[in-house]
């Protein structure tokens, strides 16, 4: 494929052609979403009255292909409220509603009511809002957006005009580093066809990513028996899926883009279709997979007395992935005795592990495997918490790829302290004044970063991507587990959800002395 891509990192917009103006969109999602086997099988729009929303002083038109709505207006604000002033019309397919149980018995009745459920804020990811512009002349289709898939992009703003490949134009702009795959097609369906270009951002509304773990019954005390009987549902669509413009335009036979978790321990989550879905980035749905399946996989471990490393090298499957938990482990001193408690002051330790594997277009897989080791300090009176070191490995079919910009090693390993430190503050631009789920307490002291490469790539410039974060969170909560018992399951993580597992634990253990 020969699409026109160019990096315009550190630039600002480039001019429109002359005489072409600008207009903002606004989308107006289906209030259901399905979406399976590359098929949209959700709300479907019957019917749409536009009049309120063009009385509007400055709305210049509204969108309608497909199940695909949305405004344009002069200013944002104009067509945010024109979009809230649509009165659509929605058909749910009755079929849609209906879970689709798995066989098993033993395991279907578990589906009531989950066993334990994981949380995710994916808005605590990105500071900035994901942004993107579009623009048709001349019968050339430009697109200004910063994304990670831009092969993926490319074949629908193609399916989308039909335009010939040389006349197809993506630009990346860098300076925002939130993912704007979908609303690049937002803006590419609204602009196209258009006089104008057409600016659409990211509603900046938070998204709760839920997965829930359904435990089926085992009369083995065997972890493999236990992990065959465990299910898991999950409150969004898919994360590795086309845009979602192009699916609600109707797009066929495209392309599914973006990172997905290989786990060798669990099934893949399955969407839960009783209500509307939500629909959250792939990025932001890896990380909360990778959260609630390397916490869960730790607590069956604790549950069985196994040791989390030895389990974890034993069901592994790639032998990347296990070279590199061997390694981590290794400089990390996994084996070595943590300190003795000292009153209310615990030491922990814990481990978590990634293996992600992205399709990409026209180009071979990519896969990443990451593995991260942590040492926490909890004080269980105060409710504070500190990390004391990290360790943390990557590995990748990308390492030489000259497309990441290489980082010095204490830049590297100073900006994934800070991550680590984030997490802890409850996400960025979380857990602020005014914001009523404090922080947790942290001391003022960095955590020391150690940082394992592989053999091949010793004494090479560090290019590791992003997906080395993965695994950040849920190696913190198995520490914050191995030092206070308690079980974090909702990140970013904030004092209060601490304070309450501790005195949930509390409460329990007086209970029992009671009894």
């Amino acid at each position: 494929m020969s699409h026109s891509v160019q990096d315009r990192s550190r630039a600002q917009w480039p001019d429109l052609p002359e005489g072409t103006r600008l207009l903002h969109g606004a989308v107006v999602r289906p209030p259901y979403w399905l979406y399976e086997n590359g098929q949209y099988l959700g709300a479907e729009l019957q019917s749409v009255d536009q009049q309120a929303a063009l009385q509007v002083p400055g709305v210049v038109a509204c969108v309608h292909m497909g199940n695909f709505l949305g405004v344009l207006a002069v200013q944002a604000e104009q067509a945010q409220q024109g979009a809230a002033l649509l009165d659509a019309r929605w058909a749910t397919p009755v079929a849609a509603n209906q879970a689709a149980l798995p066989t098993d018995e033993t395991v279907a009745t578990t589906l009531s009511a989950p066993d334990q459920r994981y949380e995710w804020q994916s808005a605590a990811e990105h500071q900035e809002t994901a942004w993107a512009r579009a623009c048709y002349h001349n019968k050339q289709l430009y697109v200004w957006a910063h994304t990670q898939r831009p092969a993926a992009l490319l074949i629908e703003l193609q399916a989308l005009s039909g335009l010939p490949s040389e006349q197809i134009h993506l630009q990346d702009i860098a300076g925002n580093q939130a993912d704007a795959y979908d609303c690049a097609m937002d803006a590419a369906v609204m602009a196209f066809g258009r006089p104008q270009a057409v600016q659409v951002r990211a509603s900046h509304s938070e998204v709760t990513i839920g997965l829930s773990v359904y435990k089926g019954s085992t009369e083995r005390n065997d972890l493999n028996a236990y992990l065959r009987a465990t299910r898991w549902q999950l409150n969004t669509l898919s994360g590795a899926r086309p845009s979602l413009a192009a699916i609600l335009c109707g797009q066929q036979d495209l392309p599914s883009s973006g990172p997905t978790v290989k786990s060798d321990y669990f099934s893949a989550p399955t969407p839960n279709y009783d209500g509307a879905a939500a629909s959250s980035d792939p990025d932001s749905l890896a990380q909360a997979t990778v959260f609630a399946q390397e916490s869960q996989f730790d607590q069956d471990c604790h549950n069985l007395g196994l040791d989390p490393l030895e389990a974890r090298l034993e069901h592994v499957s790639s032998p990347q992935g296990r070279e590199l938990l061997q390694r981590v482990a290794e400089q990390s001193d996994w084996s070595a005795p943590l300190p003795a408690h000292q009153g209310p002051l615990r030491k922990g330790r814990g481990l978590a592990y990634s293996h992600i594997v992205e399709h990409i277009p026209g180009q071979a897989a990519r896969e990443q495997w990451s593995a991260w080791a942590v040492d926490v300090s909890v004080d269980t009176r105060q409710g504070t918490l500190s990390i004391d070191k990290l360790t943390i490995g990557h590995d990748s079919t990308e390492l030489n790829n000259s497309e990441h910009a290489p980082e010095s090693a204490p830049a590297l390993a100073d900006r994934l302290g800070r991550w680590a430190q984030q997490l802890l503050n409850n996400g960025v631009g979380k857990g602020g004044e005014g914001s009523s789920d404090s922080p947790v307490q942290e001391t003022g002291d960095k955590p020391a970063v150690q940082l394992v490469k592989r053999e091949s790539a010793v004494g090479q410039p560090l290019a590791w991507n992003q997906g080395v974060e993965l695994p950040a969170a849920a190696a913190i909560a198995n520490a914050i587990f191995n030092a206070s018992g308690i079980r974090l399951t909702s990140a970013p993580f904030s004092e209060q959800s601490l304070a309450l597992g501790y005195q949930s634990d509390k409460t329990a253990s007086n209970k029992k002395r009671k009894a």
